[in-house]
């Protein structure tokens, strides 16, 4: 990531373009995704700042690290971490008790399923591999390959 883009993200996220803290993970993969996509359109691989600001906000409102970061960090975090906006969800299975590359069977939105390797729990949500890419599911809509179909499905 070019040292201008850095400065807009730590700007938006810190308050200080020229705060040392590194940038979240997540924020960086987002960011990672947009540039493939940018360039793809044929906008060149650098971000301005008011496509940095839209990264930050949607890593912010959807994902579990960023929801987190604006409760912990921001002034927004009450808006994004409010419990209505994410319902909670429960599961059978204790995720944090099952083996990295346990193959998983997830419910996509369109109803359809897709069988992966488990990675990881973060709170309600589950990292899975499927076809060599990580994504992310709720844990109610993946269960273990060796037992019954999602809920739902």
């Amino acid at each position: 990531m070019d040292p201008s883009t850095v400065s807009y993200y730590r700007a938006i996220l810190f308050r200080n373009a020229e705060e040392h803290a590194p940038l979240p993970p997540g924020l960086v993969e987002l960011h990672n995704w947009t540039v493939k996509r940018h360039q793809a359109l044929g906008l060149g691989p650098i971000v301005q700042k008011n496509v940095a600001l839209t990264v930050s906000l949607i890593w912010l409102s959807s994902t579990v690290d960023g929801r987190d970061f604006a409760q912990n960090q921001t002034s927004l975090g009450d808006m994004f971490a409010d419990p209505a906006t994410v319902p909670e969800v429960h599961s059978d299975i204790e995720w944090d008790k099952i083996a990295k590359g346990t193959r998983v069977v997830c419910e996509l939105q369109n109803g359809k399923t897709r069988e992966g390797s488990f990675i990881a729990v973060r709170g309600s949500w589950i990292d899975v591999v499927i076809e060599g890419q990580k994504k992310n599911f709720r844990t109610n809509k993946v269960v273990l390959a060796s037992s019954a179909q999602p809920a739902g499905v």
